[in-house]
């Protein structure tokens, strides 16, 4: 079975690597994202290529430009329904994060941290790349979706989250809109 799509390099190196997620003076940052990056990518199944240039300003990597080239010299209108750009996001944010292994691990392979710490810094990374941080965290623990809005409710009092658990999006809500 043939990939969906292809990333290369296109040599222009990755910028430099921006500390974030749980941090201070017990936790030194342990995501370092580029804070760009440039990738090739083809559609095997498809005459098309893409360019993206991709930016990391602080929470989430976003794409700053894309450039989609047909090889056969047009650009069919199922071609741009098929690009899964959030999976390519995943794909370049995996390779181009140091040590992104470290977050991507198999919880049936055992020996998993349930600290709060790890725990904050797979939201994170989930956040960062497109994934899916609630479900990354439930699967990787086994718990609930109850169980585990608890703990990240408990997690986001400790270290800063982005997005929905984010400290200032509980700061506009009470107990009743949880």
């Amino acid at each position: 079975m043939q990939p969906e799509f292809l990333i290369t390099d296109t040599g222009i190196p990755d910028g430099p690597l921006r500390g974030v997620g749980p941090q201070g003076f017990e936790y030194p940052f342990e995501i370092e994202v580029p804070v760009k990056m440039q990738r090739k990518v083809t559609y095997p199944d498809q005459d098309i290529e893409l360019l993206v240039d991709l930016v990391f300003p602080g929470e989430r990597i976003e794409i700053r430009n894309l450039q989609l080239q047909g090889r056969d010299g047009y650009i069919a209108t199922q071609y741009l329904t098929g690009l899964a750009l959030p999976k390519i996001i995943r794909a370049i944010a995996v390779d181009a994060i140091p040590n992104s292994s470290r977050w991507i691990k198999d919880p049936a392979e055992g020996g998993g941290s349930h600290s709060y710490q790890y725990l904050a810094e797979l939201y994170w990374f989930e956040h960062i790349s497109w994934g899916s941080p609630r479900s990354a965290i439930m699967k990787y623990t086994g718990w609930s979706r109850a169980n585990t809005n608890w703990h990240l409710r408990k997690i986001a009092k400790e270290f800063p989250l982005p997005g929905p658990h984010s400290e200032k999006f509980y700061a506009n809500r009470t107990i009743d809109g949880l």
